[in-house]
């Protein structure tokens, strides 16, 4: 019923005399007034919502799209109620809380897909996403992309945003000029024809761009500088997307029975050059994925977690180096670096930018959460199983799959050397004894893991020796 334009113009009217009392106490000099949206730091009271706003907000709908003011003050206002609740401003309910995330999935997410490119209100609505774990709004984007499927109205409109962002991808290519500059200024026009699409109907325009990277590796490089005028929001819905492409229940090998798939290489690669390019990208939920993927024995996905590693900190384990690296390697730590970096052109602080996010992607939430620890036992144990468990045809297959395995493992326990200190590092390792009989480890692993731990020793043992060697001619202290 909501349809009729003239019933849906009425319950926006209601919900507006609703909306505005609490809007005008958060907003009092309108809309351009944004530092006021956190008067409740300030000692401000709390907004109550009325019990019939929410109701009234269900049952307009995705039609609230015919309200962009409207649409914009229920946004804040959530936000705010939200934020107010997480400080522990009020008490809240779970069924008040529940309430607010079907409006969520119900109403701000499908009518968003019926707008037009709108950068502010995608910015909006992401202030308001962004108050709940990934988990949360990662379940909101598989609800509203499941209504938007079955609802014609925004099926109509998810598919033309999917029919005009192919025919954009047709024509997008690699530019022949090497010039990095260049490459950037040829890249700037289509982003910006990509961004309006996407910003309009993001869940269905980044399942687009997948399906077409997946089969063409060499798609990877352009469309990833394309994002760069894309919002917070569309990069948390393209690692959504991410996420369920590499969930799905797909052979990973080819039917020669040998080769990886090209559609988990292609989309491996893609993962992790837009993790490095883009720092919006929310890494820590595809290491907590990679995590229940190894947990679960699938050693596929070590090929992510080799490409994310290697992208954001440029750590490549080389089976073949060149005589100039060969000569890079017999000097110091900052050359050694250098030398096997996956980019030389890159600066050591773009390195170690990507090293830092990606280890405070590994440390985020509470200490019991932090994945540091966990990806490094599974990666290690992936050793063993990858030997007793793979069922491959050939034995050929099993090899090069244990190799990736042991590449993996020594970059990223290269990662955890160079990116946290000898203390830390030596605090997150459980002990030796610890390592062979609880987690299983093989013996060449856990010395590896302990080299740094066992050099400083040596060193120190080896100075306090030479300290208190007696110098020629010198006698000791008497008792």
């Amino acid at each position: 019923p909501m349809a009729w334009r003239p019933l849906a113009s009425c319950l926006c009217s209601a919900i507006t005399n609703l909306v505005d009392p609490l809007y005008n106490v958060l907003v009092p000099r309108g809309t351009y007034d944004k530092c006021q949206l956190d008067r409740s730091r300030q000692g401000a009271p709390p907004l109550q919502l009325p019990s019939q706003l929410l109701d009234m907000l269900q049952q307009l709908g995705y039609f609230i799209f015919r309200d962009m003011i409207l649409f914009n003050k229920v946004v804040r206002v959530l936000r705010h109620y939200l934020s107010t609740v997480e400080e522990g401003a009020t008490p809240t309910s779970t069924s008040d809380r529940a309430r607010i995330e079907d409006v969520v999935v119900k109403v701000l997410l499908p009518a968003y897909t019926l707008v037009p490119s709108n950068v502010a209100l995608s910015t909006e609505i992401w202030t308001l996403l962004k108050l709940f774990p990934y988990t949360a709004r990662y379940k909101f984007y598989s609800d509203a992309k499941e209504l938007v499927d079955r609802t014609p109205l925004l099926s109509a409109a998810a598919k033309l945003a999917v029919n005009e962002t192919r025919k954009l991808l047709r024509r997008l290519h690699v530019p022949a000029t090497a010039d990095r500059r260049e490459r950037k200024e040829a890249y700037k026009p289509q982003g910006r024809l990509l961004a309006k699409i996407a910003h309009a109907c993001p869940l269905h325009v980044m399942e687009a761009i997948l399906l077409q990277v997946e089969p063409y590796q060499n798609q990877v490089e352009p469309i990833v500088e394309c994002f760069k005028y894309m919002t917070p929001l569309t990069f948390d819905v393209l690692t959504f997307t991410i996420l369920t492409r590499l969930a799905l229940d797909r052979d990973k090998v080819k039917m020669d029975g040998i080769n990886i798939s090209d559609w988990l290489q292609s989309l491996a690669t893609f993962t992790g050059m837009a993790c490095r390019k883009h720092p919006e990208m929310e890494i820590s939920a595809i290491c907590q994925f990679l995590a229940n993927a190894l947990r679960a024995g699938d050693s596929f996905d070590l090929l992510v977690m080799k490409e994310l590693v290697g992208q954001l900190t440029g750590i490549n384990i080389y089976t073949e180096v060149s005589d100039r690296q060969l000569e890079g390697i017999a000097g110091g730590p900052m050359l050694q670096n250098r030398a096997l970096m996956l980019d030389n052109d890159k600066s050591s602080k773009a390195w170690s930018r990507g090293a830092r996010r990606l280890l405070e992607a590994l440390q985020k939430g509470q200490p019991s959460q932090h994945l540091a620890l966990p990806l490094l036992l599974l990666i290690a144990q992936q050793r063993q199983i990858i030997m007793v468990q793979t069922d491959a045809k050939h034995l050929k297959f099993i090899v090069e799959l244990y190799d990736k395995c042991q590449e993996t493992c020594q970059q990223y326990i290269k990662f955890l050397m160079g990116a946290l200190n000898f203390n830390d590092y030596a605090a997150l390792l459980p002990s030796i004894g610890a390592l062979r009989s609880e987690y299983g480890l093989d013996p060449e692993v856990v010395f590896q893991l302990y080299r740094p731990v066992l050099n400083r020793l040596l060193q120190d043992t080896t100075a306090a020796q030479e300290d208190g060697e007696l110098e020629e001619g010198e006698e000791a202290p008497a008792d």
